[in-house]
């Protein structure tokens, strides 16, 4: 449960564009029982060899998680280009479109197809609401309606009067 929870926070975070690399440690150990257990030298060395791209990470841990059902393949494909979708980078998107390609075994212009799908509908739900809150305010009085001076800056056409020696 903890690592799932990992990589729903992870996505968050490849939306700022930021590189993501992994690093699962022994079972019983986090990154600082590791380091005492290791000393600071292997654990280094343990980093840099073990480190991966969240996202093959995360097709990794899902694929195996998943095994043959093809109904969990499936969600397990749309979860990991929905994650490729959040990379503003559409170069590195599209590397790692290529690379799960073949580690997900499903033709690279299918998860494009579907990448292109999640983007466009980001993009249109965006519009909409920009539209929204733009009407929204467009609906709205201005914020000096009730002001003593508001209306100040506007010129009043000249009144007529009538005088007297006009009645009659």
């Amino acid at each position: 449960a903890g690592i799932k929870a990992s990589l729903r926070g992870l996505d968050m975070i490849l939306e700022e564009g930021l590189n993501v690399k992994v690093v699962s440690f022994p079972a019983g150990d986090d990154p600082d029982s590791y380091m005492h257990k290791v000393g600071a030298g292997a654990f280094k060395t343990y980093i840099e060899d073990n480190r991966k791209d969240f996202i093959l990470y995360k097709a990794n841990i899902l694929l195996a998680e998943a095994g043959t059902d093809p109904i969990k393949r499936a969600g397990i494909i749309r979860d990991i280009v929905e994650s490729i979708a959040k990379i503003p980078d559409h170069i590195k998107a599209s590397v790692f479109i290529r690379e799960c390609s073949s580690l997900l075994q499903i033709e690279e212009r299918v998860l494009l197809s579907e990448l292109n799908t999640m983007r466009a509908a980001k993009l249109k739900k965006s519009n909409q609401q920009n539209r929204a809150s733009q009407t929204q305010f467009q609906d709205m009085p201005p914020d000096n309606l009730f002001d003593d001076n508001a209306g100040s800056d506007i010129a009043l056409a000249p009144e007529h009067t009538v005088e007297n020696d006009d009645l009659q």
